[in-house]
């Protein structure tokens, strides 16, 4: 059920891409093939590179996003850029804004759904301080670069310490990290929804990117896999066995137990 949960949300990242440019027979086509490379994509990474990732940040958020990106832009961009269904209101705003509140909520259930015990629980507190982080940064960015709180960068960005934070949710021991890399991440993505995002727009390819998923799930996830493999190269004293992530697979470590410590 968890794993199918992580699939669903690869897929709706995908969706926000290309949401108001594709009919429902597409968007089942488009989910099926989505669904194979994802398994593909998820098999090669955890069985093959033993990629560290308790809250998805690589294989959902970034796998969605530029699976989104990519096939975006098989679907007319430059006529999509005049298409009145790339456009918000007010009334769409307000109905966002109880999905960011909702999203605020959960995202620490999302990303430690796969863990249990102590390990689970550092998930969920560094979850909780990544996604604060993003919204003080995010908020203060809006306000530097527009005078006031943009509302793209409000319901987009203030989660994207929740992206930025989610490979490395499992191994940050310091409250002050888990913030740094949050507020980092929103820093990240309000500059995407500010600048990087209108200028792909406006560029050759004009990508239309609908709800800006390369902002939100797209850099923020890349920047999460680097935070991981520098976090992975210093956990040399933070009280992690060297067996770690074999104990928390109980199968591995029967399969391993002689490579444990090699590891």
């Amino acid at each position: 059920m968890i794993a199918g949960d992580f699939a669903a949300g690869a897929a709706m990242i995908t969706f926000g891409a290309v949401l108001g440019k594709i009919n429902l027979q597409q968007m089942f086509f488009l989910v099926w093939w989505e669904m194979i490379w994802y398994g593909l994509n998820e098999g090669i990474c955890v069985n093959m590179f033993h990629v560290t990732d308790a809250g998805g940040s690589i294989l959902v958020h970034t796998f969605g996003a530029y699976f989104g990106v990519a096939c975006t832009y098989g679907f007319q961009p430059k006529r999509a850029a005049n298409s009145m269904n790339m456009q918000s209101n007010y009334q769409s705003e307000m109905v966002a804004v109880v999905g960011s509140i909702f999203l605020w909520m959960f995202w620490p259930s999302f990303n430690g759904g796969l863990s249990e015990g102590t390990t689970q629980h550092r998930i969920i507190c560094n979850t909780v301080l990544g996604i604060t982080g993003s919204v003080i940064s995010a908020a203060s960015t809006a306000r530097i670069l527009f005078g006031k709180l943009d509302m793209e960068i409000i319901l987009n960005a203030t989660l994207a310490g929740g992206v930025a934070v989610g490979s490395s949710c499992d191994l940050i021991c310091e409250p002050w990290c888990a913030i740094m890399v949050g507020m980092l991440g929103g820093i990240l993505s309000a500059l995407g929804f500010a600048k990087i995002g209108p200028w792909i727009m406006e560029s050759k390819i004009a990508l239309q990117d609908t709800c800006g998923v390369h902002s939100l799930h797209g850099m923020p996830g890349v920047f999460a896999a680097i935070v991981s493999m520098i976090y992975l190269t210093t956990m040399k004293g933070k009280g992690f066995s060297p067996d770690y992530f074999y104990v928390t697979d109980p199968s591995n470590f029967i399969e391993n137990k002689g490579e444990a410590n090699e590891v």
